[in-house]
């Protein structure tokens, strides 16, 4: 029995020790986290580091195969080649210097959707405000009458809509109540 418990207990011990090895082997064949921090545009692709960019393409011209890039930066086969193409692009010559700048993989700037110009909203504002008709009418019916002004560019019922919500109007329901008989203000 004595035999049997002590080679019990070796046995529970290697493996115990396997799996310490084995944990602190792990650690060091994880890829870095390389992906950044900023919130994604509604593209699908994970937005990287600048610094895995740059060190994916310098990786690539060093010729070392892309999957190891990939597992050092996390950066994908094709956004690899894509941003040595827009590298390229941008004036980078990798027979020349070699050096890859932020400004050769950073991301454009997209400058988005103009704003609204003041005096259309002004405009919008006070035709909602005229009187107590302009204020039933709908947002189409308010962008057809700001547009009809001749120095207004033609104006949305979509940004009719927008400006109100940002200037804190909302739709509401015009009830009229009836006025009280004779017989019910004497009581």
């Amino acid at each position: 029995m004595d035999l049997a418990s002590d080679l019990e207990s070796d046995i529970r011990s290697d493996s115990e020790s396997d799996y310490e090895s084995d944990s602190d082997l792990g650690a060091d064949l994880e890829p870095p986290n390389l992906l950044s921090s900023e919130p994604s545009s509604g593209i699908s692709t994970p937005r990287h580091s600048i610094g895995a960019r740059i060190q994916a393409v310098t990786f690539l011209e060093l010729k070392i195969p892309h999957f190891e890039i990939t597992a050092k930066t996390g950066i994908s086969k094709a956004q690899i080649y894509k941003l040595r193409d827009k590298a390229i692009s941008r004036g980078w010559d990798p027979k020349v210097s070699g050096i890859v700048e932020v400004h050769h993989v950073e991301d454009a700037l997209y400058p988005g959707r103009a704003k609204t110009p003041q005096n259309i909203i002004d405009l919008i504002l006070k035709t909602v405000t005229r009187n107590s008709t302009t204020r039933t009418w709908s947002c189409n019916r308010i962008a057809s009458e700001v547009s009809s002004n001749p120095d207004i560019p033609s104006v949305s019922g979509m940004t009719v809509w927008r400006i109100l919500k940002e200037n804190g109007y909302s739709s509401c329901k015009r009830s009229v109540k009836p006025g009280l008989k004779l017989e019910d203000k004497v009581a």
